[in-house]
C-alpha cells in the first residue's frame, strides 16, 4: 500500500538524472535541476553548493586539489583551469581558510557599477570578454569580465526568449548565389518531436554561440567535423570508449586534434594554434584547449580502445570501398617511419637513405582511387610477405566472400610461398616477378594499350603486353600468370598474377599503384604527418626476442677492414722496389692483418647472428614505442585523409585547375567566419583567401555540400549546417 501511494503522489513527476562528471580516482561533481551541485568521493557524499556560491565551491575544490589534474578538477567543476589555478594559489599561501574568505558573500568585489556599465559599453560595441578584458586589465581579472559578459548575454536573451516562437524564412544570397536557406518557416501544425537527449557535459550550440556578427576563426574546419560524424567516426569511438573517458571530452578532443591537423599542424601539440578568443565557439567547449588535456584524453581512449577502435574504422572504411563490386582493389607496401631521439631502437632498412636507421616498419592499406584505409605497424621490421596474409584475412572478415579482394604489391612480397598461400587463401593478386627471368622477343608483343598521366596529358605513355608460358612457383605449389611488358624504351617487365581479370585491367591496376599509393605517402607525410612520432611512451623490448647480434655486426665489420688493411699492404708491399726498406714492414703488416683475421674468424665462429636480446650487448637498453596512442592518431589521419579526398572530387569538377582542389580545400577549412545557430540549421559564413575564379567553384561546392545535410558532433539537435561565402 506504501508504495501504491508513493506511486501515485509521484504520478507525472519526471526524475531528472543528475549530470555527473567525473575527475581523479571515483570522484565526481552533480549538477542538479535546482541549482546546486553535490561532490561526491569515491561514493562518499563530501558536500552541496549552490552554483552561485563561489565559496563553498572554492573550498571544495582545494579540498580535492590532490586526486586529480587542474584540467579534470576544471571540467566537474565548470571553471577555467585558471580559476583552479588561483585556488590552488590561494590554499598554498594562506590555507582553506584563505580560499574560504576570497569569495564570501558579502566580501569586497571588484565588479562595481563603475566597471558593469564600463563592460556593458564594450559588449554592446560588439566586443567579446578577451577584447573588453584588455581594455580593464588593470581593474578586473578575465574570470570577472566573463562573468559580466556571460551575465549580459543572458539578459539579452531572455526577452527573445518570451517572444513568440515565429520563425521567418531567410535566404543566403551572395553575388546572386543562393546558398541555402538558413530557417525555414514552421508550419502551423507541426507534430512534436521528441527532444534527443544530450550528451553529459556537452553544452548546447546556444551557450556557446558567439554574439552578432563576431568572427569564428577557423570555422571552415567544421566541415571536417561534419564528415566525421557522418563517417560514423564519433559514433564508433562512443562504442569502443568503455568508461575510460567521458564522451564530451573525447568528443572535444577529437575535434581539437582534427581541426589542427587540418590547419597543417601535423600533431596534437598544433591545438596550442587554436587557443583564440572564439576557441569556446570552435570546439562548442567552455574553457579553452591546450594540448596537455589533449593528449590526456586520446591516451586515456587508447588505452581502452587502441585495438579496437582502429579495426572497425578500417572495416567500414574498406566496407565503402567495395561497396557494389564483386572485387575490390588493395594497394599494400610498407614504409619505415624513422626516429631520431635518444632511446635505442631496433634499426630497420629504410629506402629513400639506402641504409638501416631506427625507426619503425609502417604497412599501409589504399584503395584504388588512393584512399588509405587501414595502418599496421611493427617495430620488428617483418618482411611484406609476413602481412599480405593478414590483409587478406581482414578484407574478407570485413567484406565476407562475395567481393573478393585483388592485391597489387611491388617484388617485395613476390615469394612463391606468399604467393601459393595467397591463391589458396582465395585472393587474387598482381606483382613484379623478381629477376632472372626469360625475355620475350619483341615481335611478340602483339597487344598494347596506352596510359595518360594527370601530370603529363599531352604525352600518353603506351606499353605493349602479351601472355607468356606461366610461372613455375616448383615444389608442387602450381603455377600462375605471367604478363610480359615492353616499355618505349626497350625494357622487358613481368607481372606474375592470380586472377579472371583480362590483362589489361591488371596491367592498368598495377601500374597506377605508384600514382595511387606511393605519391599518397608524401602527401601523407607533408599534409597529415603521418610520420611524426606522436606517442613518446616506450617500454623494453621483450629480452626473449630475437634481433640481429650487433656482437656479431662490429665482428664482421672488423674482419671487412681486417681484409681492407690486409690487401693495402700486399698492395704497398707488391709496388715496392725489391731494395726498398720498408718492404719489410708492408708484408709484416700483411700478415699481422691474416692473423688478426684469423683471430676474428675462431670469435665469429661462437657469436650467433640472430640471438635473444638478453644474450645481445642490447639487454637492458633496447626500446620501443607504445604503439597504441599513435594508431588511434592515425586512424583519425586516416578519415580525414578520405573526406579531403570525397571533398576534392566534389570541388575540383567545379575548377578551372582541378588539381589545385586540395590546396583550395586546406584553405577553406582554415577560414574564418561568422555563426548563427538557428532552431533547425547552424548557419556559416566563411571568409576564406581566394581569386574570384575560385571563390565560384567554392560557392557551387558548397552548394553541393548543403545537400549531404552534414551536422557537427555534440549536437543533439542534429541541426544542418548551412554554408556560404561572404
Amino acid at each position: 500500500m506504501i508504495a501504491t501511494a508513493n506511486g501515485a503522489m509521484l504520478a507525472g513527476v519526471a526524475e531528472a538524472e543528475p549530470r555527473r562528471i567525473w575527475f581523479g580516482k571515483g570522484g565526481c561533481v552533480e549538477q542538479h535541476d535546482d541549482g546546486t551541485c553535490a561532490v561526491f568521493v569515491r561514493g562518499e557524499l563530501l558536500g552541496v553548493y549552490a552554483r552561485d556560491d563561489v565559496a563553498s565551491r572554492d573550498v571544495f575544490i582545494a579540498v580535492v586539489m590532490e586526486q586529480a589534474s587542474r584540467e579534470d578538477l576544471a571540467l566537474a567543476f565548470r571553471v577555467s583551469v585558471a580559476t583552479v589555478g588561483r585556488v590552488a594559489t590561494r590554499k598554498k599561501r594562506g590555507g582553506v581558510r584563505a580560499v574560504a574568505d576570497y569569495g564570501r558573500r558579502g566580501g569586497w568585489t571588484v565588479r562595481t557599477p563603475k566597471l558593469q556599465q564600463r563592460l556593458t559599453e564594450l559588449f554592446e560595441k560588439g566586443l567579446g570578454p578577451r577584447a573588453a578584458h584588455a581594455a580593464v586589465a588593470k581593474q578586473a581579472s578575465y574570470g570577472t569580465v566573463y562573468k559580466t559578459y556571460r551575465d549580459w548575454r543572458a539578459a539579452r536573451v531572455a526577452p527573445a526568449a518570451a517572444a513568440p516562437p515565429e520563425q521567418p524564412s531567410l535566404a543566403l544570397v551572395t553575388d546572386g548565389y543562393v546558398a541555402d536557406a538558413v530557417e525555414e518557416a514552421v508550419p502551423p501544425a507541426a507534430p512534436e518531436i521528441a527532444p534527443v537527449e544530450a550528451t553529459p557535459g556537452e553544452p548546447t550550440l546556444e551557450a556557446v554561440a558567439p554574439p552578432k556578427g563576431a568572427v569564428v576563426q577557423h570555422a571552415g574546419s567544421w566541415l571536417l567535423l561534419g564528415g566525421l560524424r557522418e563517417l560514423g567516426f564519433y559514433d564508433l569511438a562512443a562504442q569502443h570508449r568503455g568508461d575510460a573517458v567521458p564522451m564530451a571530452a573525447l568528443r572535444a578532443a577529437i575535434d581539437a586534434t582534427a581541426i589542427s591537423l587540418a590547419l597543417g599542424e601535423g600533431s596534437v601539440e598544433g591545438v596550442r594554434r587554436l587557443e583564440t578568443p572564439t576557441v569556446d565557439t570552435l570546439l562548442r567547449r567552455r574553457g579553452g584547449i591546450s594540448a596537455s588535456w589533449t593528449r590526456r584524453v586520446l591516451h586515456e581512449f587508447a588505452d581502452a580502445a587502441a585495438k579496437t577502435f582502429p579495426e572497425a574504422m578500417a572495416s567500414r572504411l574498406l566496407t565503402r570501398a567495395g561497396e557494389g563490386d564483386d572485387r575490390v582493389f588493395l594497394y599494400v607496401d610498407n614504409h619505415l617511419r624513422p626516429y631520431t631521439g635518444q632511446h635505442v631502437i631496433r634499426k630497420g632498412w629504410r629506402m629513400q637513405d639506402k641504409r638501416a636507421v631506427p625507426g619503425t616498419t609502417d604497412y599501409y592499406v589504399h584503395d584504388e582511387d588512393g584512399c588509405p584505409l587501414w595502418r599496421m605497424s611493427t617495430t620488428s621490421h617483418d618482411s611484406l610477405c609476413t602481412w599480405l596474409m593478414p590483409v587478406v584475412e581482414f578484407a574478407k572478415l570485413s567484406l565476407g566472400d562475395a567481393v573478393t579482394p585483388v592485391l597489387f604489391f611491388d617484388r617485395g612480397g613476390a615469394f612463391p610461398e606468399t604467393m601459393a598461400e595467397l591463391r589458396e587463401a582465395g585472393a587474387e593478386f598482381v606483382t613484379y616477378e623478381r629477376k632472372p627471368y626469360p625475355e620475350v622477343g619483341a615481335n611478340e608483343f602483339k597487344e598494347s594499350l596506352t596510359i595518360t598521366l594527370a601530370s603529363e596529358p599531352r604525352r600518353p605513355i603506351r606499353i605493349a603486353y602479351t601472355e607468356v608460358r606461366q610461372k613455375n612457383l616448383r615444389a608442387g605449389r602450381g603455377r600462375v600468370r605471367r604478363i610480359a611488358l615492353l616499355t618505349e624504351d626497350g625494357q622487358q617487365v613481368n607481372l606474375l598474377a592470380v586472377s579472371e581479370l583480362p590483362a589489361d585491367a591488371l596491367i592498368r591496376g598495377h601500374l597506377a599503384r605508384w600514382g595511387l599509393q606511393e605519391n599518397q605517402f608524401k602527401h601523407g607525410v607533408e599534409r597529415w604527418g603521418i610520420n611524426h612520432l606522436d606517442g613518446r611512451r616506450v617500454e623494453e623490448y621483450p629480452p626473449d626476442a630475437l634481433v640481429p647480434n650487433p656482437a656479431r655486426r662490429r665482428l664482421d665489420r672488423m674482419l671487412k677492414l681486417s681484409h681492407t688493411a690486409e690487401g693495402e699492404a700486399w698492395r704497398s708491399f707488391m709496388r715496392a722496389a725489391p731494395d726498398d726498406p720498408a718492404r719489410a714492414q708492408y708484408e709484416k703488416d700483411a700478415r699481422a692483418a691474416m692473423e688478426r683475421q684469423k683471430e676474428l674468424m675462431a670469435l665469429r665462429a661462437t657469436v650467433p647472428a640472430v640471438a635473444p636480446v638478453s644474450a645481445t650487448p642490447l639487454a637492458g637498453k633496447l626500446r620501443r614505442h607504445e604503439l597504441g596512442y599513435k594508431n588511434v592518431l592515425d586512424t583519425l589521419r586516416t578519415a580525414l585523409a578520405n573526406l579531403e579526398s570525397d571533398f576534392a572530387v566534389l570541388l575540383a569538377k567545379h575548377m578551372d585547375r582541378p588539381r589545385e582542389a586540395k590546396k583550395l580545400l586546406a584553405t577553406l577549412f582554415a577560414a574564418p567566419g561568422t555563426v548563427h545557430v538557428g532552431t533547425r540549421a547552424v548557419t556559416i559564413r566563411l571568409m576564406p583567401g581566394a581569386s574570384e575564379a575560385e571563390r565560384v567553384a567554392l560557392r557551387a561546392f558548397l552548394a553541393d555540400m548543403a545537400g549531404r545535410r552534414l551536422s557537427l558532433p555534440g549536437d543533439p539537435d542534429g541541426r544542418r549546417l548551412a554554408w556560404a561565402l561572404i
